[in-house]
Order: structure tokens, then sequence, then C-alpha cells
């Protein structure tokens, strides 16, 4: 009897540790219900999200802690179905304004602007472990130099560039770089890319081969226009500014993408008869000379936060927001022969009110499209996709609802297309909180979880038989007199 018990005790655990496991997270076909990503009864708010090679996800965001702010990560190794607890990553008195780059499988570097006790500096942290720990804060910027947001820029290799604006003396602003040839453990003293006097600000980045990088921004005297600097060294030595704008046009917010070694697209808007258009240009020599400027929206009304990017088959996509007469609308226009000649623009949305785009692509050119719909207190954001090349959109999908105030959304997708959206949330004028919501094409598989006990139904009644028989010591017996019976073979 005694036998029979043990044996069947045994069974039992078998059993239950065989059928108690996480379910796999399946594959949508709709975008899963918003998650909050921050922590309960914190105010935090400005996320950006990144997706490495292999799906895996970090989001990056400000939390208010008094009257200052730290930068926090948390992240997601299932496509965005959970988030880990958050982790502070900065230091010093403040930091805000965080932007996040993948460097390689489950590796990241993230910068953001930290005040050191003086002034608010450039500071930079990695993670090989895709964020379960990271290092510690290095400052970037030269200490005594006040700056603001910076854009990072990864070679496919071990280079990184960074630009920032510097704050000189109250409105006026230059624009400084530097770089990193060992994936951020050390950085390239910084160099000011434009000279004191004149202003500039709304700087970019992009690789145009192993380290070297395209800086661009805009510059805000005259000539008011776009200028770029190139580094070939991972960022030890910058080129002269070059104005790669129309000297007779005023232009700004540039956004550039690499298309070869040495080959960078760019585009901004150009001030003609006091509309902004959006146009593009190339350049064949890292950045030391542009063509002349190709006008990609309608000249009808003014173009704004134009997004720029290029898919794993070459095409070209831009997105902005332009009134087109009913209101505000998302639209977009592609190229298929590095920004030569562009598409006449195409209707991304569906309502008017519509702001602030933000575009990602997946390895066979799927793209997506988010942004904001609608006003405060009544906005919301929203999704669509094009499968050809942005030559149409899907119907867009609405992933929050009002009166539930969605703003600042980021977007990533990972190389086989799992889509995972980020944004801050305000509800009747109460704390931000950052949530998500997930577009899932991979399967998870599932993961084992002996410790849990599923809350009623067959399986908990017989774990709980399976207890009350070891506490009855019926099954450590049995082990125990087994393992004296059996002898493992040596190696």
């Amino acid at each position: 009897m005694l036998r029979r018990l043990r044996a069947l005790a045994i069974s039992f655990i078998v059993f239950a540790f065989f059928i108690v496991e996480i379910p796999a997270a399946q594959a949508t076909t709709s975008w899963t219900p918003p998650l909050e990503i921050s922590a309960p009864l914190t105010d935090s708010n400005a996320p950006q999200v990144v997706s490495d090679s292999s799906g895996n996800f970090i989001t990056l965001f400000q939390n208010k802690v008094g009257s200052n702010f730290e930068i926090r990560s948390s992240y997601s190794t299932d496509f965005g179905t959970t988030w880990s607890a958050p982790a502070t990553i900065s230091s010093g008195t403040s930091a805000v304004n965080p932007n996040i780059i993948s460097v390689g499988p489950r590796a990241f570097v993230a910068v953001w602007n930290q005040n050191d006790g003086t002034t608010t500096r450039v500071a930079s942290a990695k993670t090989t472990d895709n964020g379960v720990t990271w290092s510690s804060p290095v400052y970037i910027s030269i200490a005594g130099q006040n700056t603001r947001a910076a854009d990072i820029a990864f070679d496919g290799q071990n280079s990184l560039g960074v630009v920032w604006t510097r704050q000189l003396s109250g409105f006026t602003y230059s624009t400084t770089a530097s770089g990193s040839s060992d994936l951020g453990t050390t950085w390239a003293t910084p160099q000011d890319l434009t000279s004191t006097t004149p202003g500039s600000i709304s700087p970019q980045i992009a690789s145009t081969g192993t380290g070297s990088f395209v800086a661009m921004w805009h510059r805000l005297t005259s000539p008011v226009g776009v200028q770029s600097s190139s580094t070939t060294n991972s960022g030890t030595t910058w080129s002269a500014p070059t104005l790669a704008s129309d000297a007779a046009v005023a232009s700004s917010y540039p956004q550039l993408v690499s298309t070869s070694s040495n080959k960078v697209v760019a585009t901004w808007l150009q001030d003609i008869s006091s509309v902004n258009v959006l146009s593009s240009s190339i350049s064949l020599n890292n950045g030391a000379t542009w063509s002349t400027p190709v006008r990609i929206s309608n000249p009808s009304s003014t173009s704004t936060a134009a997004q720029l990017i290029r898919t794993a088959n070459g095409t070209l996509v831009s997105v902005w927001y332009q009134n087109i007469g009913s209101g505000d609308q998302i639209l977009s226009s592609r190229s298929v022969n590095d920004g030569a000649a562009w598409s006449a623009p195409t209707l991304v949305s569906s309502q008017t009110a519509c702001y602030i785009p933000q575009i990602a692509a997946d390895s066979s050119s799927t793209l997506t499209v988010a942004w904001l719909c609608g006003q405060s207190p009544n906005s919301v954001i929203s999704v669509s996709t094009s499968t050809d090349n942005a030559s149409s959109w899907a119907q867009p999908t609405a992933l929050t609802q009002s009166p539930l105030f969605g703003d600042f959304v980021s977007l990533a997708v990972s190389p086989a297309g799992d889509t995972t959206a980020a944004w801050q949330m305000n509800y009747s004028g109460q704390l931000y909180k950052v949530y998500s919501s997930s577009y899932i094409v991979s399967v998870v598989p599932p993961q084992p979880q002996p410790n849990t006990l599923p809350p009623t139904g067959v399986n908990s009644s017989l774990e709980h038989f399976a207890i009350w028989l070891l506490a009855s010591g019926v099954v450590f017996l049995g082990v125990r007199r087994i393992s004296r019976k059996k002898t493992l073979p040596t190696c």
C-alpha cells in the first residue's frame, strides 16, 4: 500500500509540473489593450521604445521624483506582452530627454540630459543583457556647458555618433558632437560644429559607414537654413559646416538617413512664400555637398513634424502632418530611387486634427505609422500599416479612447514585424503614465512555472493532494529509498 501511495504521489507531482505553465504569447490579429509600463502612483512621461534584432524591446521614460526627474527603463522579452518593473538608470540631480538605440542582440545604448549639480550635461549608459542591468552613467559633454536633447546613431559595427544642442546663453544655442569607437564605453572630446555666434537647434545624425557619421541641424541666423558636418573617425574630428539647403530659402528641422556608404538623403522644411514645404536633398560624399532640393509636399499649406525612414528594400518613406482643407492630416510620400524623385502625397489618417507622426519598418518593409489624433483632453493614439511601400495604408486603429489623453507616442518594430507603440497618457488632469500596445506576429514559447499554482480547477486539486502527500513524508521517504537503490553512471 505504501509503495502505491509513493508512486501515486510522484505521478501527481510530475503531472502538476507539466501542466502548470504560462501559456504562449500568441500572434495577434489586432493590437493588444493598453498596458501600463510605468509604476503605479508615479508621474512618468516622454517614452522612447526600441527593439533589437531578436525582438527584445526596451522603453525609457522620464519619472518625476519631487520637483526633479529621473530616467527609468523597462524591458520586454515577449514582444510587449509583459514588461519588467521600471528601474532607474540615471544619476545626478535631475535627468530628462531620454533617447536609445540598439547596438546588437540584447545590447542598447541610451543618452539623456542629466544635471550634475551645476549644469545639465549629456550622459550615457549601456546594457548588454536587454536592460536587466545598466552600466553607470558617463558624461559625454563637457562640464560647465548646458545641453539639450541629443540624437544618437550606430554604424553597425562598434562606433556611435552623438549630436546635441548646447545652450550658450539665454536663447542662443550651438550644435556639438562626439563619438565612440567602443560602443559607448568611452567618448571622444566633444567638438562644436557651429561657431559661438549663430544659433542652431534640432540636430540629427546618421551613420554613412564604419566610423562615419553625418550630422545636420537647423541654423537660426542668416542665412537661416540647414547645415551639415561629418566625421570619418568615430567622432574624433568633424568637418567644417556645409550649408546643405538653398541659401536664398529659409529651411529648418532636418531629418536624414543613410542609403549606402557615404551617401545620405535628408529632408527639411523650406519656407516658400511663408509656407513650410517638405523637401529633400542628396549627398554622395558624406555630406560635403548636397543636390538641389526636390519638393515632396504640396505647397498649398504648411507641412510639419516630418519623419524619414529607409526600408529594407531601399524605399525611402517620409511622413508628416499638413492641413489639406478639412484639417490636419497625416500624409506620406515614398522614393524608390534614393530621393531623386518622390511620389504624390498619400493620405494615412482618416480623421482630422492628426499630429506628430512616428514611423518604423520591419525586415519585410511593412511600415507602421503612429500619431496623435484630436486635441487635449480628447486626443487618442492611432496607428496604420502599409504592406506596399506606402502606396496605400490600412484603415487606422485607435489604441486609446477618449477621455484618456494620449500624447508623445514612440514606435518600434522588430525585424520579424512585432510592433510596440508607447505613449504617455493623462486622465482628467491626473498623473501622466506610460502605456504600451503591441501587435505580435511571433509566438513566445511557454515558460514553465512550477511554483505557480492555479487558484481553482482540477490542476489545483491535484497539486493540493500532492502537497498533502509531501507533508505526510510519504514522497520524501520514497525518494530517499529510491536514491539508495539507483547509482548514476560516471562520465
